[in-house]
């Protein structure tokens, strides 16, 4: 099987602004889902290790099933 390297973020805050961000939700689940749907494994790292921050913005457009 071949396999991915998916690298996400460390970053909480949006340069010194005080605003949130972090790993769009959708752009990494959507990637995922369809690189496992053509037969690749995913692993997951983050640069720092650890934590991966979500952006909270990007909550509201997930859909609970």
């Amino acid at each position: 099987m071949k396999k991915l390297l998916v690298v996400l973020t460390n970053i909480v805050e949006y340069g010194k602004t005080g605003k949130p961000t972090g790993l769009w939700i959708g752009e990494a689940t959507e990637f995922v889902q369809a690189t496992m749907k053509a037969g690749f494994s995913v692993d997951f790292v983050s640069p720092k290790g650890g934590f991966v921050p979500l952006d909270p913005r990007s909550m509201k457009y997930v859909m609970v099933q």
